[in-house]
């Protein structure tokens, strides 16, 4: 099982539950099954770097290559952020 967030360091409500998530991963802490997946669409790699690395908030952490979110968005029909996309086994 997968929960995905998608995410930007310049998205208020986005670091707000950021920060939430550490409860999150604390509350399902031990289940193997589950992978936490942030996805950044940050067009700054720095910034994005600087904040994983300042608030080391664990989980998998992958940013979109510059010219494909897009197409992100799109296939996983993203119309706001901050976006929560649970994926099952199936």
């Amino acid at each position: 099982v997968v929960y995905m967030d998608v995410w930007a360091t310049w998205c208020v409500p986005c670091l707000v539950e950021m920060k939430k998530a550490k409860s999150l991963k604390e509350t399902f802490k031990g289940e193997d099954e589950l992978v936490f997946l942030y996805i950044s669409i940050d067009k700054d790699v720095a910034k994005w770097k600087a904040y994983l690395k300042k608030y080391n908030p664990g989980g998998v952490h992958l940013i979109s290559r510059e010219g494909m979110e897009e197409k992100f968005i799109e296939r996983y029909q993203v119309s706001s952020i901050p976006r929560f996309i649970l994926i099952d086994r199936s």
